[in-house]
């Protein structure tokens, strides 16, 4: 038998399930007070997308909701992980630009490093799925600020990238 580390089902349950019932449902009904994400750059900016051309109005406009819903998801799953674990795991999200989420997660999250690329993998497929599947990028910052994990959309694939320590 062998011994691996995990993180503790309860966990992976909840934080399974409240994903997986936030994008199936798209509203943010189950937000609790107070577990809302910081977001002040709602609606991101006028920056060319990852395949370097300007984004036509519709396009941009597609992005811009697909922000919006992604911080309605995470606005449930940290109200509902909150609520169970003593806070949100993650406090703000930044919208740089059309495709690209930067994540900054709290304190509490940034000491149980174990669940850190499960955690980002999850927040990946989540953002891909709000963008309907279209090339996308994550950042995490660090305790500092810096980069942390970087999730991106490539031509050759899913490239990850994580700071050492």
């Amino acid at each position: 038998m062998t011994n691996h580390k995990t993180m503790p089902a309860k966990w992976v349950l909840t934080t399974a399930f409240l994903a997986g019932l936030a994008l199936v449902l798209g509203a943010p009904a189950g937000h609790a007070a107070g577990a809302k994400v910081d977001s002040p750059a709602k609606g991101g900016t006028a920056a060319p997308d990852q395949r370097s051309k300007e984004l036509d109005p519709d396009e941009k406009k597609a992005a811009d909701e697909a922000f919006e819903h992604f911080q309605a998801t995470v606005d449930v799953m940290n109200g509902n992980v909150g609520k169970s674990f003593g806070g949100p795991p993650f406090l703000k999200l930044e919208y740089p630009k059309p495709y690209v989420v930067k994540v900054i997660p709290s304190a509490a999250w940034m000491k149980d490093r174990r669940v850190h690329y499960r955690n980002a993998t999850m927040l990946y497929r989540m953002w891909r799925n709000a963008n309907q599947f279209r090339p996308v990028t994550i950042m995490i910052t660090d305790d500092k600020g810096g980069d942390y994990m970087t999730l991106k959309d490539t031509p050759q694939g899913l490239e990850y990238r994580a700071k050492q320590e």
